[in-house]
């Protein structure tokens, strides 16, 4: 509970509010334990949120500070309404899909924000915008433009499919998003029980594969066996910019990611999975969290414990620590 109340907070929450107080005696939710028991006796989990509320007090300041933006990971609820009214192949979710995008950021470690298509593109380095079958023309005109200016895309199956207004494109895939992809993609399939290889990522595509055709784009891993080798990850630069195109779904989304951020510059920190990241302004402040309850060792040797100064190399199990360069 102190763990993940720190957690909010540093994100950026303006209010914590648990639910609930004192365990309940009577209703439908006798067993939904509260801070205090049912005999309102303060216990363990009284003083663990007393020591988190002190915590939170004294690392005010440095929770309010900015939060380092490297990725924008686009959740848009047109899309996930689309996908889940019509799934485009059994077993595929937009929501339990975008978690695992998110997931695997985390456990690389490097900055991400969640927003929506109205969001301020050009802040990020990076954004990555999955199964996006319909997009408005006021976002699209956004997104090149942001492209345009040496801004970095992420797209995934499923794009340009739809109009605007949901009515199935009548372009050629991936519709509106060919320009800037610089491939069309000749022919798609579903994986319902076997799984193909991809050169250069340790996972294996499953449940969709779409088999894309060079236009301007280049290929940067290719399938094994699908399309004699076709492309299964592809890059095209659009003006100062760059558009990625990973043309499958992975159960894991680590290693093609990795693969790309390392094309493009972009660190994460040398931690742990278990242990959280979160920077502040442009990483000169870091609030690591252990979500294991064991504890775990950790090597930047550019920062130091903001409290003492001294070097940190290990988190005990659910501990939470500031660091500064």
């Amino acid at each position: 509970m102190k763990l993940w109340s720190i957690q909010g907070a540093a994100r950026g929450a303006e209010a914590l509010v648990y639910f609930r107080w004192r365990s309940c005696l009577f209703g439908a939710e006798q067993f939904w334990y509260g801070i205090l028991d049912h005999d309102g006796v303060p216990r363990r989990r009284f003083q663990e949120l007393k020591q988190a509320v002190a915590q939170m007090q004294r690392w005010e300041p440095v929770f309010r500070l900015p939060n380092r933006k490297q990725l924008l990971l686009v959740y848009d609820y047109e899309n996930k309404f689309c996908h889940e009214f019509q799934p485009h192949v059994k077993g595929f979710d937009y929501k339990e899909e975008l978690i695992r995008y998110y997931e695997a950021m985390m456990r690389l470690h490097v900055s991400v924000d969640v927003a929506g298509t109205g969001a301020a593109f050009e802040e990020y380095a990076m954004v990555v915008l999955p199964f996006c079958s319909m997009i408005g023309k006021e976002a699209f005109l956004r997104i090149r433009e942001y492209v345009k200016n040496g801004g970095i895309l992420v797209l995934t199956p499923f794009s340009g499919l739809r109009e605007e207004n949901s009515q199935i494109s009548e372009l050629p895939l991936p519709g509106i998003w060919k320009e800037l992809a610089g491939i069309g993609i000749r022919q798609f399939t579903a994986l319902l029980e076997e799984q193909e290889r991809v050169t250069g990522i340790d996972e294996e595509a499953c449940l969709w594969l779409e088999a894309p055709s060079l236009l301007s784009a280049e290929s940067i891993a290719d399938y094994f066996h699908y399309g004699h080798g076709c492309p299964a990850v592809t890059v095209n630069r659009f003006g100062k910019g760059s558009v990625y195109y990973i043309a499958s779904l992975y159960s894991s989304y680590d290693s093609v990611l990795h693969k790309i951020f390392e094309r493009e510059g972009i660190a994460g920190y040398d931690l742990p999975k278990e242990v959280e990241c979160i920077a502040k302004e442009k990483g000169e402040t870091l609030i690591l969290l252990n979500h294991s309850r064991h504890e775990r060792q950790i090597e930047l040797a550019d920062y130091f414990n903001a409290e003492n100064g001294k070097r940190v190399t290990s988190l005990a199990g659910y501990e939470c620590r500031i660091l500064k360069k």
